[in-house]
């Protein structure tokens, strides 16, 4: 009944996800609905190469404008240093990691923020001294892409307002539901996050991996500067449908036919390596994965179970690697979860409609762009879809 009249009260559209809990002894429904249809704009395919001089020069300004606005920046590295130095620093444990890991992330985005600089102005200057040809400009263009994506990556580091927004992130990515056949939506948005990650110079490194009947759930561990600040709009359902046509066996004619998958994405910053306190509160349970998989995880042997009972919370995942390392990376994962805290809402939030198949399109729902260059969206072109 209570299904009944959620449904009955015409706020939800075809296609919307259901979400039944229990309160107070009673069950309480609540929809989250696909986005409504859109006026969207279609992102054109790259125009050829031209006016690169003038390019160059707005990027040099850029760059000089971004060196000039990351000067808080640097005030706050001299601030914590400053704190170092400070009586009793040192005694206490979690404060001093805390205040060297920021030290360390703010000295690294300064480095790489310096080191970009003069590789734009030896760019410029090398357009600037015209020892170059017409053909010379696809490789010229190719590097000023490279720049120009890099120096996106700082800019948008540097709008962070959260320490944790330069630190490492862990990417949960999980099957919600499935209507057809496997179209492997799971390792498809996992194989984006990772060549997102390649693009931007980052890490993504397979944690674990689980995927029988009742789960299909691919951890991945991304490090580098800004990595949580990159991906941590991205938490929430992802839905891709495949559209084909079949042939029906009795009526000898082709009809429309559609596979869909819901899968859910969630990013959470990773505040360190576990503690002794943390590991000596988990019961751990480890058991050779009899055959051993190989699907994105090469050569899975381990099934590791850990149950954390200070805050109830369980994790069961597929590991490959030594036994002693996949339990610690299994912990890692759970001290994530516990230490991050609840992604609430968001979790429930349509991010992306991907059209496989027929029609390939995708589109974002947060900021309305739309792309029929679904190959490039799955090689990590997210820009394509939330640059504004």
């Amino acid at each position: 009944m209570p299904l009944a009249r959620c449904i009955s009260g015409g706020n939800t559209r075809r296609g919307g996800i259901f979400h039944l809990t229990v309160k107070n002894g009673k069950i309480a429904v609540s929809a989250t609905a696909t986005p409504a249809p859109v006026s969207v704009r279609v992102v054109p395919a790259p125009k050829p190469p031209r006016l690169l001089q003038q390019e160059a020069e707005a990027l040099l300004k850029a760059c000089a404008d971004l060196q000039v606005s990351v000067r808080p920046l640097a005030e706050r590295k001299s601030e914590l240093l400053e704190k170092t130095q400070q009586p009793g620093f040192f005694k206490d444990a979690a404060m001093r990691a805390a205040t060297f890991d920021e030290i360390h992330r703010l000295d690294q985005f300064l480095s790489l923020l310096n080191s970009l600089g003069k590789g734009i102005k030896a760019f410029h200057e090398r357009l600037g001294s015209k020892r170059w040809t017409k053909i010379d400009e696809p490789a010229l263009r190719e590097r000023f892409d490279q720049l120009q994506t890099e120096l996106q990556q700082l800019e948008f580091v540097a709008t962070g307002k959260d320490a944790r927004d330069l630190g490492d992130a862990l990417v949960s990515v999980s099957l919600v539901e499935r209507t057809g056949s496997n179209r492997q939506g799971v390792e498809k948005l996992a194989g984006m996050y990772q060549a997102l990650a390649g693009r931007r110079r980052m890490t993504a490194e397979v944690l674990g991996e689980i995927y029988d009947q009742k789960h299909d759930r691919i951890y991945l561990l991304v490090t580098g500067l800004g990595a949580f600040a990159l991906l941590k709009h991205e938490t929430g359902i992802h839905q891709l449908d495949h559209r084909f046509m079949e042939r029906t066996p009795r009526a000898g004619h082709e009809a429309k036919r559609q596979d869909r998958e819901l899968v859910r994405v969630e990013v959470l910053p990773v505040g360190g390596e576990p503690d002794k306190p943390f590991t000596k509160a988990i019961k751990t349970k480890i058991s050779p994965l009899k055959p051993p998989r190989n699907r994105v995880l090469p050569n899975a042997e381990w099934i590791v179970s850990l149950f954390h009972e200070p805050t109830l919370r369980s994790l069961e995942v597929w590991m490959a690697g030594p036994r002693e390392q996949a339990e610690q990376r299994a912990a890692l994962i759970l001290h994530t979860q516990i230490t991050a805290g609840d992604s609430g809402d968001r979790l429930n939030t349509i991010i992306r409609h991907y059209d496989l198949g027929l029609a390939s399109r995708v589109k974002d729902a947060r900021s309305g762009r739309s792309t029929t260059r679904v190959d490039k969206v799955l090689k990590g072109h997210l820009e394509v879809l939330t640059a504004k």
